[in-house]
Parts: C-alpha cells; sequence; structure tokens
C-alpha cells in the first residue's frame, strides 16, 4: 500500500485559497449592504426605548390601540405609524384607513382615550379638523363635509351651533 503525503506548502496554499474566497463573499455581502438603492420590507417595525416599551410603531396594518396596558380594537384595519407615551399608551398617529379610504392624523390625551385633535381627509366626503376639550363633551369642528365649508361647536349631547360660509348670489350688474 502506498502511502499518501501532503506537504505542509500545499495545505498553505489551500487555506489561503479558501480564506481568500471568504473575503471576497464578504466584502462583496458588506458593499451590497452599502448601497444606497437598498430597500427594507416589512409589515411591522416597532422601536422600543430603554425600558423596553414600544414607542413607536409602523405598521401594514398597525395593532390595536393599548391603553392601560390592555390593547384594544380597531374600528378597521390602520396602516401607518402611531406613537406611544411612556407607559405604552397609544399618543396619537398618521395613517390610512383601509375601508373608507380615510387618511388620519390624530394626537391623544395622555390615557390614550380622548382624540383631542384629529384630522380625517376623504375623498368623497373632502376633509375635517376636530379639537376636542380635555373631557370630550365639547369639540370645534372645521369641515367640508357634504361639499360646504362649516366651522360648528359640537357637544356630547348634540350640535350646539354651526357657522356656514356661504357665497353672495351673483350681482345683475351691466
Amino acid at each position: 500500500m502506498k502511502e499518501f503525503t501532503v506537504r505542509p506548502a500545499v495545505v498553505s496554499w489551500i487555506s489561503l485559497g479558501l480564506s481568500s474566497i471568504a473575503v471576497c463573499f464578504s466584502a462583496a455581502a458588506f458593499i451590497a449592504t452599502q448601497r444606497g438603492d437598498r430597500t427594507l420590507h416589512a409589515r411591522g417595525i416597532v422601536i422600543d426605548d430603554a425600558a423596553g416599551i414600544p414607542r413607536v410603531v409602523i405598521g401594514a396594518p398597525l395593532p390595536g390601540p393599548t391603553i392601560d396596558g390592555k390593547t384594544g380594537t380597531r374600528a378597521g384595519d390602520l396602516s401607518g405609524i402611531v406613537i406611544n407615551g411612556p407607559d405604552g399608551t397609544e399618543r396619537g398617529g398618521y395613517g390610512t384607513v383601509d375601508q373608507g379610504g380615510e387618511a388620519v392624523l390624530t394626537l391623544d390625551s395622555a390615557n390614550g382615550k380622548v382624540e383631542h385633535f384629529k384630522v380625517v381627509s376623504n375623498a368623497r366626503s373632502g376633509a375635517s379638523l376636530f379639537i376636542v376639550t380635555g373631557d370630550a363633551r365639547k369639540a370645534l369642528m372645521l369641515s367640508t363635509y357634504s361639499g360646504e365649508s362649516r366651522i360648528s361647536e359640537l357637544a356630547d349631547d348634540g350640535e350646539v351651533g354651526t357657522y356656514e360660509a356661504k357665497r353672495p348670489p351673483a350681482s345683475s350688474t351691466k
């Protein structure tokens, strides 16, 4: 039987070659991650603070709102960005609603139970801005709902008063 021996120089060259290939693949992977045209695709991203509390949530769709440590449900699927307070309670956000095609921007109370500032835009109905009191008993609404511009004071027991902008009739001067 013939004995097979490998020279140390051959082992060194093979090792150097394999190492070079590994370095080339690593360099190529690193360069690929540094290209400016890379896009990250995800269904959601959560940014936690140092205590592990979710403070910014980006999602399509977003999870239900968290209030008092409990996650509820939304009226419909919402995709966008939500900001949370230091206790994890939803404090507002910006997104689009799947049903109805609305774009919504809100700023919520510290306890997450009142939308103090809300803007809703809908292609069919126009846009509305709501500014709500701390106890949610009264609100001002600036709206183009139903094709008419109007300012309304609202109360929890109904509409208090409305100002609708009316154009003066066209004059018939000749």
